[in-house]
C-alpha cells in the first residue's frame, strides 16, 4: 500500500484553509483542504466525500433513463419476481417498465397526475397508487393489460403508500384526510384507522399484524395494529414531515424526515424545533415514547384545501432557485454536507435551510438519531443492515453504519433530488430522480474512474507555485493521479489559463508544473481496476511563493492631539492684566480657537503579502515656491499614528511625509517601501503682537487706536475689557472683516466714569495664540 501523510495546523479561510508559517512575503504561504467541507467547492464526477472528510469513488451509477420531457418527478419504484422493475412518474402518470437497464414498456394511467405508490402482488400484478383530483388504487394483471380501478373513497386525492399482508389484504396510506384503508381480496374496502393528521405520507409493515404510518403536518410515527385499527403514537419528531419508513431484518424502524423548510418558532423565526411537548425531541438523543393518541391537528381546514403542486411528500420539481434553498450563499451545493453535519450532536443544525434527520426506533420504544443535516430526505431503504436515503438538494444517496452512527455519500447524481430508492434482488440500488426526472440504478463496487476538480485557488498576486502535499492511500487495484493548471482570471473555463499539465501519480510531495499566476487548480483523478477498492485522498496543501510587494499607504491625516487639552499653554505679547501671572492652561471661548501646538498625525497602511511594517516620519518647511529638505522626525514606529509637538518648530508651512518599509518581514536587500506626503499644513505657535495703541477721549467716550500683526496667520478675533477679566466686548476693523496678518482698528468705549480706567485688549490668532496689551486712559469730570 501506498501511502503519503502530512501533519498540519488549519484555520478556515473561504471555504479552504491557508496556512503560512509567519506573516511574511519570502516565507512560503499554502491552500489546506483537510476535511469534507473544504472539498465541497470543488467539483465531483463518481467521487464522493465520506463523513470522515475523505474523498473516494462513489458507487458507481448509471443512468438508464435520460431526461425525458414528460417525467419530471420519479416518486415511487418497484420490483417484479423477473427482475422487472417498475416506476412511477409525474406530472403526466406515466408507469415504465424496466429490465435490462432499458425501458421495455410505457403506461399512462388516464385521470391521474402522479404515481405515488406502487405495489408488485405474488401473482405478478401490479397495484398503483395515484395522485391528482382524485386518489386511485389500479390494478395491472400482466404486461399488455389494461389498468382497472380497486380503491377509490371520497376526499383522497393521494395515495401516498402500499403495502400487502399475507391473506392478501392491501392497506393504503392516503390524504389529505389521514386516512389508513384496508382493501379486501374480494374488492371491498374500509378505513381502519382515522388519523388526525391530514397525511400519512409514509407506511411499514412487519409482515404480520404492524403497520407503522409516518404523518404530516405533526411529524408522528404512529404503530397501528392492523386488526383492531388501534393506533399507538411511537415518536413525535421535531420536524413536520415523516417522508420514509424502513424496518430492518430485527424489526429496528428507521424514520426520517424531510422538511423543506428550516425551522421556526412562533414568530416566524428560526428557533427550536417544533414544540411537542414529547421528550424524545433531538435535543434528546435516546428517549421513550410514551403518548397514546394522536395529537389533534395543527392545521384548519382551510389549509386541508391544498393543490396537488402543494402535497406534503410530493416532490414537485421547481427550478432551483425556487427550491428551498440549505445554505447561506445561495447554491444547494455550497450547502454543508450531512456527513459533516453528523459529527454535530443530534438536534444540531448546520446551515439556515432545513434540518433532517433519520430516527431508530429500537422494539422497546427507544428513540436515538442516527443522522442530521441539512437537506431533505425523500426515501430510504435497508440494505444488509445499513441505511440509504435519498436527498435532494444536494442529490446525495448516503448510506448510514446505525450500530456506529456513522455516515457515508456512497453516490451523487446530477438532478440533485433523489425521491425513490429500490434495493433489487441483485442487490443492485434504483433510483428514481426529479428535476431531471430519470431513473438510475447504483452497483455495489466503486466506479471505475471519477474525478475531483478543486474551486479556483486565488493567491491575491501572480504567485510561484511550490509541492502539493498529499495524504491518502492507494493500492494495487487503485490509484489517483494528480494534474494542475493555473491562469490570472477567476473563471477557469472563460479561456486563457493554462493546459492541464501531464498527470502525474500522487506520491507524498509532486512539483506542480503550472506556470505562475494568480489563481490556480488541481485535479484529482481516482481510478479502481476491480471495483472493490477505492483510493482515498485525506488531505492536501499546495504551497504558494508571492513575489515581496511594496506596502500601499491610503491616508495621511492631521489633526489637533487630544494631549492639547492637558497642556498649560504660555500666553504672549503685551503685558498681563492684573492678578494674571503670565501662562495659564487654555479655555476655550465661542467663537475662539484653542490653541493646539501638539498634532496628531494618524496614516493607513497596508501590505499586500501581509507584511509586518515599520514606519518613518519625515518634515519639510515651504518658503514661497522653496522646499525645504526633509528631516527625520521618529523612525521605526510600528504605531499608525504620532504625536508632533510643533513648538520645537518654526512658524511656518509644512508638509509631512510617511515612508512605510516591509523590511521586519523580509530579509535585508529584499524589502520595499511605499509613502506619502500630507497636504500642507500651517504651524503658528506665536501670538500676535498689538502695537502703537494710543487712546483720546472725544465727546464723552474714549477711542483707543491700534495695530495688531501676526507672522504667520491672520487675525481672528480682537476684544477689549475695562476694569474686568470676564466682560469682553468685540473690536471691528475699519473694513469690519479680521481676515489679514496686519490690521489697524480702533476701540470706541462709551460710558466711561470720571477718572482712571485700565483697558486691556485681546488679540488671538485663526490658531488660537493669544496676545494682551493695557493702557491706562483718564476720564476728565468736565469732558
Amino acid at each position: 500500500m501506498n501511502k503519503y501523510a502530512v501533519c498540519l495546523a488549519v484555520a478556515v479561510l473561504a471555504g479552504f484553509t491557508w496556512l503560512a508559517s509567519r506573516s511574511a512575503a519570502v516565507t512560503t504561504s499554502h491552500w489546506t483542504v483537510s476535511n469534507g467541507a473544504d472539498f465541497k467547492g470543488g467539483v465531483f464526477h463518481n467521487v464522493v466525500t465520506t463523513n470522515l472528510g475523505d474523498l473516494k469513488l462513489s458507487r458507481a451509477v448509471t443512468t438508464v433513463l435520460e431526461q425525458d420531457a414528460h417525467i419530471t418527478s420519479v416518486y415511487s419504484m418497484a420490483e417484479a419476481s423477473d427482475g422487472t422493475v417498475y416506476a412511477g412518474t409525474g406530472p403526466e402518470a406515466r408507469l415504465l417498465a424496466i429490465k435490462g437497464d432499458k425501458v421495455i414498456s410505457t403506461v399512462t394511467i388516464d385521470q391521474a397526475v402522479n404515481i405515488l405508490s406502487l405495489l408488485v402482488e405474488p401473482n405478478g400484478a401490479l397495484l398503483v397508487g395515484t395522485g391528482g383530483d382524485k386518489g386511485r388504487i389500479l390494478r395491472i394483471d400482466g404486461p399488455g393489460q389494461a389498468p382497472h380501478e380497486i380503491f377509490s373513497s371520497e376526499g383522497v386525492q393521494y395515495v401516498y403508500a402500499l403495502c400487502r399482508a399475507g391473506d392478501g389484504t392491501v392497506y393504503a396510506a392516503t390524504g389529505p384526510t389521514g386516512t389508513l384503508f384496508r382493501i379486501k381480496p374480494d374488492g371491498s374496502h374500509d378505513v381502519l384507522y382515522k388519523s388526525t393528521e391530514d397525511n400519512l405520507l409514509s407506511m411499514a409493515f412487519d409482515g404480520k399484524d404492524t403497520l407503522y404510518v409516518g404523518t404530516h403536518p405533526n411529524g408522528l410515527v404512529i404503530r397501528v395494529d392492523r386488526n383492531s385499527g388501534k393506533p399507538f403514537i411511537l415518536y413525535d419528531a421535531a420536524e413536520s414531515e415523516i417522508t420514509a419508513l424502513a424496518l430492518d431484518a430485527g424489526g429496528t424502524l428507521y424514520a426520517a424526515t424531510g422538511q423543506a423548510t428550516a425551522h421556526a418558532g412562533p414568530s416566524g423565526s428560526e428557533s427550536s424545533p417544533k414544540s411537542s411537548g414529547n421528550p424524545g425531541h433531538p435535543e434528546s438523543t435516546t428517549t421513550q415514547s410514551d403518548a397514546t393518541a394522536p395529537q389533534p391537528p395543527t392545521t384548519s381546514p382551510a389549509d386541508k384545501t391544498q393543490s396537488l403542486r402543494s402535497a406534503p411528500g410530493t416532490i414537485v420539481p421547481l427550478m432551483m432557485d425556487e427550491m428551498p434553498d440549505p445554505s447561506p450563499a445561495g447554491d444547494p451545493e455550497d450547502a454543508p454536507s450531512p456527513e459533516s453535519a453528523d459529527h454535530q450532536p443530534p438536534g444540531v443544525s448546520e446551515g439556515s435551510g432545513p434540518s433532517n434527520a433519520v430516527y431508530k426506533i429500537d422494539k422497546d420504544g427507544f428513540v436515538t438519531s442516527i443522522f442530521r443535516g441539512s437537506v431533505v430526505i425523500h426515501c430510504m431503504a435497508v440494505k444488509d443492515g445499513q441505511v440509504l436515503i435519498g436527498t435532494g438538494n444536494s442529490g446525495l444517496i448516503e448510506q448510514i453504519d446505525p450500530a456506529a452512527q456513522e455516515t457515508s455519500a456512497v453516490g451523487k447524481v446530477e438532478s440533485k433530488q433523489v425521491t425513490s430508492v429500490l434495493v433489487a434482488g441483485d442487490g443492485r440500488v434504483w433510483l428514481g430522480l426529479a428535476n431531471a426526472g430519470a431513473v438510475a440504478v447504483m452497483t455495489q463496487g466503486y466506479a471505475a474512474q471519477g474525478t475531483y476538480i478543486s474551486a479556483a485557488l486565488d493567491a491575491a498576486q501572480v504567485s510561484r507555485f511550490g509541492a502539493i502535499h498529499m495524504h491518502g492511500h492507494a493500492t494495487d487495484k487503485s490509484h489517483i493521479t494528480v494534474s494542475t493548471r493555473s491562469g490570472n482570471t477567476h473563471d477557469p473555463d472563460s479561456g486563457g489559463w493554462s493546459d492541464w499539465a501531464e498527470e502525474q501519480s500522487a506520491s507524498e510531495y509532486l512539483t506542480v508544473k503550472s506556470p505562475s499566476a494568480r489563481f490556480f487548480q488541481y485535479r484529482f483523478t481516482l481510478t479502481s481496476s476491480d471495483g472493490k477498492e477505492s483510493p482515498v485522498v485525506n488531505s492536501v496543501d499546495v504551497a504558494y511563493q508571492m513575489p515581496n510587494m511594496a506596502p500601499v499607504i491610503t491616508r495621511v491625516k492631521i489633526e489637533s492631539s487630544p494631549l492639547n487639552q492637558q497642556l498649560q499653554i504660555p500666553q504672549g505679547g503685551g503685558q498681563p492684566r492684573e492678578g494674571e501671572g503670565g501662562p495659564h492652561q487654555a479655555k476655550s471661548e465661542p467663537g475662539r480657537p484653542t490653541p493646539t501646538p501638539i498634532q496628531q498625525i494618524t496614516f493607513q497602511a497596508s501590505d499586500p503579502n501581509s507584511d509586518p511594517l515599520e514606519f518613518s516620519l519625515y518634515i519639510r518647511q515651504l518658503k514661497g515656491a522653496d522646499r525645504g529638505p526633509w528631516v527625520l522626525v521618529k523612525d521605526k514606529l510600528r504605531d499608525s499614528q504620532y504625536d508632533l509637538d510643533t513648538r520645537t518648530l518654526a512658524d511656518g508651512r509644512y508638509e509631512l511625509k510617511v515612508v512605510a518599509s516591509d523590511a521586519p518581514g523580509n530579509p535585508p536587500g529584499q524589502e520595499k517601501s511605499a509613502s506619502r506626503v500630507s497636504d500642507p499644513f500651517v504651524v503658528d505657535n506665536t501670538a500676535p503682537v498689538i502695537e502703537n495703541v494710543k487712546s483720546r477721549v472725544e465727546k464723552g467716550q474714549v477711542a483707543i487706536d491700534f495695530d495688531v500683526t501676526d507672522s504667520t496667520s491672520p487675525i481672528g478675533s480682537v476684544d477689549f475689557s475695562v476694569d474686568s477679566r470676564d466682560d469682553w466686548r468685540a473690536v471691528l476693523p475699519s473694513d469690519n472683516m479680521w481676515d489679514q496678518p496686519h490690521q489697524s482698528a480702533t476701540a470706541v468705549i462709551p460710558g466711561l466714569s470720571a477718572g482712571d480706567h485700565q483697558v486691556t485688549l485681546r488679540a488671538a490668532d485663526d490658531h488660537g495664540n493669544t496676545a494682551y496689551s493695557s493702557i491706562v486712559v483718564h476720564v476728565d469730570a468736565n469732558k
